[in-house]
Order: C-alpha cells, then structure tokens, then sequence
C-alpha cells in the first residue's frame, strides 16, 4: 500500500513526528511547505513505515527537492528508504522532473550516495544537525 496526496497525511505526520523530534530532537519539523508538497508514505503489511515530500525549488524552476525522508526504526535496513527514494524520484519523473536535490543529513549522506545522489558545495547547519546539499540527475532511458 501507498499513500501519494498534496498535503501532509496523518500517516506521514506521524512518521516524522517519531524520527525527527522525539528520536533526534528537531523543533521546526513542521512548515508551510507540507500544505503545498505531494507526501509519499509507503507501508510494510498495514503498517506506514516511511515517507518523503516533494515539491518544485522555489528557487530552481527546473529542479526538485525530496525531503523529510524518514522510515521508522523498526523498517530501516530492510529496503524501505530506498523504496521511498525510489517512489518520490518516479513522481518527480513522471512529472517531467529531471534533476533532484535535497538536504541530507551528514550521517545519511552513505545512504543518499547509494541512491545515487552526489554533494554538491560545502556542508552546512539546521537545527544544530551538520547537512549537505545533494543531487542527482534522473535518467530513466532518455
């Protein structure tokens, strides 16, 4: 089962809310972005386990950004985060989207890299959390 809506779903609310605030700490979890951002939530059996959003760059016409990827801890190195990535880049794909960026977390940068992304420029600070800038071109056979 998938869950793809314009608008933040209780499922992907929920996801975060456990992995970003009460397992890392982050405060400004929550924005004006997820009113207008399509939310993926993917599921294992009947259980939501992971979710993503995506939306235009505002300051890229021709880019997208992935963000507020999170799978729970009991899904995580079972393939689920990739399942994500790849739900969210066949969206931006379909979309006509050919480029993707997102911010990673440092210590998930290893991940982002085995979906295929590369940093791009010098790291930087959220919420007291070291990030990099990441991006990748998508090319499904063009």
């Amino acid at each position: 089962m998938v869950i793809v809506q314009v608008g933040l779903p209780a499922e992907a609310k929920a996801i975060r809310q456990t992995v970003f605030v009460d397992e890392q700490g982050f405060v400004e979890e929550f924005d004006e972005v997820d009113d207008q951002a399509l939310h993926v939530v993917t599921y294992e059996d009947q259980t939501p386990v992971g979710t993503a959003r995506i939306f235009v760059d505002p300051d890229d016409p021709e880019t997208y950004r992935i963000g507020r990827v999170a799978v729970l801890k009991t899904a995580r190195k079972t393939g689920a985060g990739k399942r994500v990535m790849a739900l969210a880049e066949a969206l931006i794909y379909a979309q006509g989207g050919k480029r993707v960026a997102l911010h990673a977390q440092a210590q998930a940068q290893g991940f982002y890299e085995k979906c295929g992304y590369r940093q791009e420029g010098p790291g930087f600070v959220e919420e007291d959390c070291p990030h990099v800038l990441m991006v990748k071109d998508l090319r499904y056979g063009d």
